[in-house]
């Protein structure tokens, strides 16, 4: 075996299986969205994601700095 085919063969085994992981990576996003996407609940639709807004009832319990 030739040294210069010796080494080009590893950039080709890495080229190979950095593609094939990316698309492993893009089909398993891809199934995981879908299930999301199904497993949500219909009345959620349309509300903001994030946190839940604070009640805040009376005054804050928080002691104010001076």
């Amino acid at each position: 075996m030739s040294t210069s085919f010796s080494s080009g063969l590893g950039w080709v085994v890495v080229d190979i299986a950095g593609v094939l992981l990316l698309a492993f990576v893009l089909i398993y996003a891809t199934m995981m969205w879908r299930r999301r996407r199904r497993l949500r609940r219909p009345d959620t639709i349309g509300h903001e994601s994030g946190p839940a807004p604070k009640r805040m009832e009376g005054q804050d319990d928080r002691p104010a700095a001076t």
